[in-house]
């Protein structure tokens, strides 16, 4: 029976409930150990995530994908005082930031090597710790892919047909010769979720449909970045996201619809988003459900983005 690794341990898919498949738990860009005291700011970063798992169990949800991989200061064990203090299961990643979170971390350069090192970590252990990752994340978000960032993902779209897990692209600029890529791997597009499809900076809907016509799954995942509050170029009016999932639901594609909520925890001083709080919640993805009902969407569509579709991906 195929199971869903959580920081916990591996639990049945029907315990997982509403799951926010795009949550950045602790994050800080490839570097933050050159920033010496980031340390000052995990136990208020723990405090502010105890919360907002808090409230976000309390409004119904169930479980959060720590989208983060190697080099991104994901902490197994302050993921695992967080799942036990809130309820709420949390699952690991394995996965790199583009070429900028490869090359820190570890000197692998070919596929075999990458291939191995995701196999184990879902299969033995994020790091040296025995928790297994839960879903491989690729990131390239610069607008060319490099030679690694082509080795990362062919070697990610291996694993996943050797173990059925889920896999996480991101990066829209790059997304359709990911999608290339990974059919030229021969990888099951049922275990793909093409994220940050509500950038700004690249909304098209057509390309949305065309995903899911190929069998891919599209991601909506940047849910209350708003530009109300937030000055970058990929915030969208959650209002526009609200239609995006109408016209995706209209065509046909409500089982090929992941929408979460992104909210980062930076432990770094340094750089733009550099703040140990933010805006966007891991509740704020909840906080969506009155646009959906305002777009005519029904009980039965919302548990199915938000409760099926996940349960449907994440075991292996």
């Amino acid at each position: 029976m195929p199971s869903v690794n959580t920081v916990l341990g591996a639990i049945h898919p029907e315990e997982m409930g509403i799951t926010a498949m795009h949550a950045q738990v602790l994050s800080a860009c490839p570097g933050w150990v050159s920033e010496s005291e980031w340390w000052r700011y995990v136990p208020r970063l723990f405090g502010k995530w105890d919360k907002d798992l808090a409230d976000y169990k309390e409004l119904g949800g169930g479980s959060v994908v720590a989208s983060l991989g190697v080099g991104m200061k994901h902490d197994m064990e302050v993921y695992r005082l967080l799942s036990r203090a809130t309820g709420t299961h949390i699952i690991g990643s394995t996965g790199f930031w583009g070429e900028r979170g490869a090359s820190t971390p570890l000197p692998l350069r070919d596929i075999d090597s990458y291939t191995e090192f995701f196999f184990d970590e879902l299969t033995q252990g994020i790091g040296k710790t025995t928790v297994r990752a839960g879903v491989i994340e690729i990131r390239i978000p610069q607008h060319q892919m490099t030679e690694v960032d082509e080795i990362t993902l062919r070697a990610a779209a291996r694993v996943v047909k050797r173990t059925g897990c889920c896999l996480m692209i991101h990066g829209i600029f790059t997304a359709r010769r990911q999608v290339d890529i990974l059919m030229e791997e021969g990888t099951d597009p049922s275990r793909i979720v093409i994220g940050d499809c509500d950038d700004a900076r690249g909304l098209d809907l057509e390309r949305d449909k065309e995903f899911c016509r190929k069998g891919f799954h599209v991601g909506y995942t940047h849910i209350g970045s708003e530009p109300t509050w937030m000055v970058a170029p990929h915030v969208l009016s959650d209002f526009i996201r609200a239609d995006l999932v109408k016209a995706m639901v209209e065509a046909g594609f409500i089982d090929q619809l992941i929408i979460s909520a992104g909210p980062d925890s930076s432990v770094s001083t340094g750089g733009q988003w550099a703040t140990p709080y933010s805006s966007v919640t891991v509740g704020t993805l909840l906080h969506f459900i009155p646009k959906l009902y305002r777009v005519f969407l029904t009980d039965d569509d919302i548990d199915k983005i938000l409760i099926g579709n996940p349960k449907r991906l994440l075991p292996f």
